[in-house]
Order: structure tokens, then C-alpha cells, then sequence
């Protein structure tokens, strides 16, 4: 846990529970993203290893090219997702 998750919660059980309850809500799904996209990440590693050690730079250029097309979908579906108003429309 960091300093500032620390500060955070101190700061927040002044105005209830529920707050810190829902903060650490908040951070576990904030984490989603994040971990599916480190899972991508080590996830392709051994398969650019093995092609750039084999000389297969056109493959890796392509696995490397959909990797990040992936990830860019990814992190456009969440960001989408949090900001929509159909999802979100308790919080406003």
C-alpha cells in the first residue's frame, strides 16, 4: 500500500466508511485495465523473443503491430465504458 493510498483513506474515514469502501472499489476496478494490459504485454514477449532471435523481423513487425492495435482497443473500450453516460448515469 503507498503513502498516498494511505493519506487517502485517513482523510476519507473522517467523513464515513461507506467512502473508504468505495474508494477501494474504485481502485480494484481501475486496476482491470491496467492488469489486463500487463498481461498482454508479458504475454507476447516470448513469442517476439523467439522471432527476433530467429530472424523473423516481418512476423514480430506484425505481432508487434496487432499487439498494439489491442491494446489501444482496450484502453478505448474502458475509457468509453467509464464515461458513458448509460453506465454512469447514478454518479451525475
Amino acid at each position: 500500500m503507498s503513502i498516498s493510498n494511505i493519506t487517502l483513506n485517513n482523510l476519507a474515514v473522517r467523513y464515513s466508511d461507506d467512502v473508504v469502501a468505495t474508494l477501494g472499489i474504485v481502485g480494484r476496478v481501475n486496476m482491470l485495465p491496467i492488469l489486463l494490459l500487463i498481461g498482454l504485454t508479458q504475454g507476447v514477449q516470448p513469442l517476439l523473443g523467439h522471432n527476433f532471435a530467429s530472424g523473423n523481423i516481418g512476423i514480430m513487425k506484425s505481432v508487434m503491430k496487432f499487439t498494439g492495435g489491442l491494446a489501444a482497443w482496450n484502453d478505448f473500450r474502458f475509457s468509453v465504458f467509464s464515461h458513458s453516460k448509460k453506465y454512469s448515469k447514478d454518479f451525475y
